[in-house]
């Protein structure tokens, strides 16, 4: 059984992380692990790599194994209609028409996409722990996953100092009040008092749970005894670069990458170049088809037993 409760696989485009991914993922629900096997990449070739037809619905693919293909632009679309409903019932004095564009454009802001895909995760991560499952992740490609895999501990940061600044907001908000009385304009559209107390305050309280949402996902990334970030990469120079960028960058975010897999292998391949120092945990062979479907994927899986 996996101690370990997220395996997270990333890495240059083509190397075959989610090809890795499943395999391992089978490995673990061979050895007798419930594991939820999910897919954050928008190119989504899991179902393709499987030979099942995925969706945002988990589906098993095998005894002890689940498997889904996040939709991250639905996923956009209902925080945008969220956002939405949110602002209308706030800003009700205000026009549909002048508040609509802006919104529309919340989802296609820069970053949006990897929000998205860190919402997804931190619900498979809350859903597996339920389930008493591993998660395995086939995440985007390493430029974006880096992006991805920080952004839990920067909303983190950013929440806190949000919610820094709207306590001050209450503050003056009461003052407010106690002064003025029914003359202040500390006033909700239908002329009721806005709260003052940060416990009946519901903009504290969207911040408290995001704050505590994704602190707990940045706790566990960052912990490799809690989760574990595969690089999959291929036995050529500019991938080992690649490699090297997302090991360094994800060092300085203080996220450790805690397993190599180093894949297509000759069996002569002993010397990494350009950086000798990268030191595969596995080390996959050059087959001479793609492994397709649960039965090669398992065989596939055995190689990958270190990473348990």
């Amino acid at each position: 059984m996996s101690a370990v409760g997220m395996y997270l696989f990333t890495g240059k485009g083509g190397a075959g992380k989610t090809t890795c991914a499943a395999a391992f993922a089978l490995l673990l629900a061979s050895r007798g692990q419930k594991t939820r096997l999910a897919s954050l990449d928008p190119a989504h070739n899991l179902g393709d790599v499987l030979r099942a037809s995925l969706g945002p619905e988990a589906l098993e693919i095998a005894p002890n194994l689940t498997a889904l293909e996040a939709d991250l632009a639905a996923e956009l679309q209902a925080k945008t209609e969220k956002t939405r409903a949110l602002l209308k019932q706030r800003y009700r004095y205000l026009t549909v028409a002048a508040l609509d564009p802006l919104v529309d454009l919340f989802g296609q802001s820069p970053g949006a996409e990897e929000q998205a895909a860190t919402e997804v995760l931190a619900d498979l991560r809350n859903q597996a722990a339920a389930a008493g499952e591993v998660l395995v992740v086939d995440l985007p490609p390493s430029g974006q996953a880096m992006r991805m895999l920080a952004l839990p501990d920067l909303t983190t940061r950013w929440c806190g100092s949000l919610l820094k600044l709207r306590a001050k907001i209450l503050e003056r908000r009461g003052t407010l009040n106690r002064i003025l009385k029914e003359d202040s304009p500390a006033k909700d559209p239908d002329g009721e008092a806005c709260p003052e107390d940060p416990k009946h305050d519901p903009v504290t309280a969207s911040l408290e749970r995001q704050f505590t949402r994704n602190q707990a996902l940045a706790e566990d990334i960052g912990d490799p005894a809690r989760a574990m970030v595969v690089a999959v990469t291929l036995p050529a120079a500019i991938c080992l670069t690649e490699t090297r960028r997302l090991i360094d960058g994800l060092a300085e975010r203080g996220i450790p990458v805690s397993a190599l897999v180093l894949n297509r292998a000759q069996a002569s391949a002993v010397k990494l170049e350009p950086d000798p120092g990268i030191k595969p945990e596995a080390v996959l062979p050059d087959l001479p088809t793609e492994p397709r479907g649960v039965d090669a994927l398992m065989k596939l899986g055995r190689a990958l037993e270190g990473l348990v």
